[in-house]
């Protein structure tokens, strides 16, 4: 079972074909099944992992706002010092979300300090790092939504 397909599976707009891989189990997973598999996981995960495998943006606005909490929390923890009238973070945010959903495009640093509005040595001295702590936590709900389709799914559950 290749979890990643079965995300991508039980998205209604269909496969994202270029990152699902191959399956690795002989099973037909038709997209009920999938979305079965797929079952008591929670929205964030969902979401993220739907984001990333099956270009679905239906969970977007929670993403936006979960990450954006995010986010907020670890400007405090770490205090950030973010110039009066910037809206830095929303825009590490969006860029996050804009970088999970089509890689080869912000794979770079260029676009993405582009698409912030700043500087290459802005970005690449003081938020560069700040960003990849907030992509970062986007991946790792993808993480735990393949986690969660394992555990789910395994011989031993039932």
């Amino acid at each position: 079972m290749n979890p990643v397909r079965i995300i991508a599976m039980s998205a209604p707009n269909g496969v994202n074909l270029r990152s699902v891989g191959k399956s690795t189990s002989g099973a037909n997973v038709n997209p009920s099944i999938a979305a079965a598999m797929c079952s008591g996981m929670p929205p964030l995960w969902w979401s993220a992992a739907r984001l990333k495998w099956a270009d679905d943006t239906y969970g977007i606005t929670l993403l936006h706002d979960e990450l954006l909490k995010f986010a907020e929390g670890v400007k405090q923890r770490e205090n950030w010092r973010i110039q009066k009238g910037r809206d830095y973070l929303d825009k590490l945010v969006m860029l996050a979300l804009l970088e999970m959903s089509k890689p080869n495009k912000y794979r770079k640093d260029k676009p993405k300090y582009e698409f912030l509005g700043m500087s290459a040595s802005l970005f690449s001295g003081y938020w560069k790092k700040r960003y990849e702590m907030i992509y970062r936590q986007l991946e790792d709900w993808c993480s735990l939504a393949i986690n969660h389709i394992y555990k789910n799914n395994s011989p031993t559950q039932g």
